[in-house]
């Protein structure tokens, strides 16, 4: 058996604290940092081809969506 060192258990890091233990600016940092990239990644692309697609009307727009075409891409899409 290895010889121990004697007091090898009795060491800490002197800074030790459990993670949910962060100062509370920092979660709410984190969860608005996630907030903006969720917003610039999804939702303002979505905006923008949604108001692109209605840009010419919703009679326009549902018209196009009844094309066999569109509805296979939108078949395909989901199935994805």
């Amino acid at each position: 058996m290895a010889a121990s060192i004697p007091g090898a258990a009795a060491v800490r890091p002197v800074h030790s604290r459990p993670a949910a233990a962060e100062a509370p600016w920092v979660k709410w940092l984190l969860i608005g940092a996630a907030a903006l990239v969720l917003l610039w990644l999804i939702v303002l692309p979505l905006a923008v081809v949604l108001t692109q697609a209605l840009k010419k009307g919703w009679d326009v727009y549902l018209s196009a969506l009844s094309d066999p075409d569109a509805l296979s891409a939108l078949k395909l899409t989901l199935l994805v």
